[in-house]
């Protein structure tokens, strides 16, 4: 039993950790897309995205909301891709008892 916990607390880590580089990584990208942007003037959009992006690279516990919602899709995405897989079933040529012969 402690195994398997073992196992799902190393996966946890290992999700969360993947999220977190994932989002500093896109806001690096974000950052470097759009600096050369040509600005509307106060309030706008971009100039503020690229603020909030420099917030996540500079202090990484604003970027957790972020984390979170981006385990979540992924979560719900994970567990809708493996249940549309069990409801199709796997059929392999094994499964069908299908004889291979030369």
């Amino acid at each position: 039993m402690s195994v398997i916990r073992t196992l799902r607390s190393r996966a946890a880590v290992t999700a969360a950790a993947f999220m977190f580089m994932l989002v500093l990584i896109c806001s690096s990208v974000f950052l470097a897309e759009h600096t050369a942007h040509e600005c509307t003037g106060e309030g706008c959009a971009v100039c503020m995205e690229l603020s909030r992006c420099m917030n996540n690279i500079r202090t990484p516990g604003t970027s957790l909301p972020h984390i979170i919602i981006a385990a979540a899709i992924t979560a719900v995405t994970v567990l809708y891709v493996n249940s549309t897989r069990e409801a199709a079933g796997c059929a392999t040529l094994i499964s069908l008892k299908v004889e291979l012969l030369n």
